[in-house]
């Protein structure tokens, strides 16, 4: 059979033609491997144990049935600002969620479509991101009459060091 190597992310089409004057049945079996999330060669960490590094700087990845999380890794020091920028493709809705240094979700950015989330560093160290696919395949997330959404690649921007506000705190009540 042939072999494609996909030199960026994004959807594929393949297409099966002949001649007028000919016709019969074939068999077409598609797979996929060797993903290579932030050009790291591969699959991102699936845990926060396993967060793959990165810098700031822009980057491609892609999640699926088979991989629901992605999680990455970085240095900041106190008092810069953190902003991650995902941009979901193919009609998927994925999620970003901030780790400070002691490994405690501090912030979330989820809605649909493009996420942004900002939060100014508090503690210097190595911080991380996962990002997830809402609500996942977790079917116990799931509401009545859900829409799954698909598996597909996602582009990510990290930016650190400029001037971000402080997400909005509790709301007092009375």
């Amino acid at each position: 059979g042939d072999t494609l190597t996909a030199d960026v992310s994004g959807r594929y089409y393949f297409h099966v033609f002949t001649d007028a004057a000919t016709s019969g049945e074939y068999t077409l079996d598609i797979s996929y491997d060797g993903q290579n999330d932030a050009e790291a060669g591969g699959d991102a960490g699936n845990d926060i144990n396993s967060a793959t590094p990165i810098t700031p700087g822009s980057y491609n990845g892609y999640m699926s049935s088979d991989d629901v999380e992605d999680w990455y890794s970085f240095d900041v020091n106190t008092g810069e600002g953190i902003t991650v920028y995902v941009d979901s493709l193919d009609k998927s809705d994925y999620d970003i969620h901030l780790y400070n240094p002691n490994d405690e979700l501090v912030h979330s950015a989820q809605y649909y479509g493009e996420d942004t989330l900002e939060y100014p560093a508090d503690v210097s160290g190595t911080w991380k991101i996962q990002l997830d696919m809402f609500p996942g395949w977790d079917e116990t997330k799931w509401p009545d009459n859900y829409f799954l959404y698909g598996s597909g690649p996602y582009e990510l921007e990290l930016t650190i060091g400029e001037s971000v506000e402080a997400p909005p705190g509790p709301v007092p009540q009375p």
